[in-house]
């Protein structure tokens, strides 16, 4: 899995060699564990309501707005790159793969 160009919809994007369609709306932790080993990544979940513009995470929540554009998720390493902006229950997180040597 390499990077690609991100070209994000109301803020959320996911990568085209994401397993989506097979996950479904929830991937259970084994899923989860086999891609990352599949593909040789750490992936790295970044939330946007510990990243994310204190005003903006305020107004996303008291507003219910269901855009998240204003977010840049910060990568949680240099080599990382970015796999999905989504949401979830908890608000909208990032998840970023770092390739393993």
């Amino acid at each position: 899995m390499k990077p690609v160009k991100v070209n994000r919809v109301k803020g959320f994007w996911s990568h085209p060699d994401l397993p989506t369609e097979e996950w479904g709306e929830v991937i259970t932790r084994t899923e989860f564990d086999v891609f990352q080993h599949k593909n040789c990544l750490k992936v790295h979940i970044v939330e946007m309501d510990d990243d994310g513009p204190e005003r903006f995470v305020d107004e996303w929540y008291e507003d219910g707005l269901d855009d998240c554009t204003p977010w840049e998720p910060t990568p949680p390493t240099n080599n990382s790159f970015l796999l999905s902006i989504h949401d979830t229950e908890d608000g909208p997180v990032a998840w970023f793969a770092e390739p393993l040597q």
